[in-house]
């Protein structure tokens, strides 16, 4: 009797598992380099985000060089961006979340 209950409840524990990991690989929006993301809470709020491939990333802080590090958050190093060598000579802030925090935000 005892065996059934724990066989029963490990079938409803791994078929409840298995259906979060397909759910959230195939509904999760598609995201592509080019594309965008909306974010916010309500549409008043909502952001477009542009998204990028992790490769340009590197490439545009040169690899996460210690020269373009601006400083550390919650959540892990801030590195610059672009500059002069990007091609349009924009500059802008990229975080690098630390493998500590994968577990606590979405990614």
């Amino acid at each position: 009797m005892v065996v059934m209950i724990f066989l029963a409840v490990f079938v409803i524990s791994l078929s409840t598992w298995l259906w979060y990991a397909w759910r959230k690989r195939h509904l999760s929006p598609q995201t592509e380099e080019g594309g965008s993301l909306n974010v916010g809470e309500s549409g008043r709020e909502a952001m477009e985000l542009p998204l990028f491939s992790f490769s340009r990333v590197a490439k545009a802080t040169a690899d996460f060089s210690l020269d373009n590090k601006l400083g550390e958050g919650g959540f892990g190093p801030v590195y610059k961006a672009g500059g002069k060598e990007d091609s349009d000579g924009d500059c802008a802030g990229c975080k690098r979340v630390s493998m500590g925090m994968r577990g606590k935000i979405d990614v």
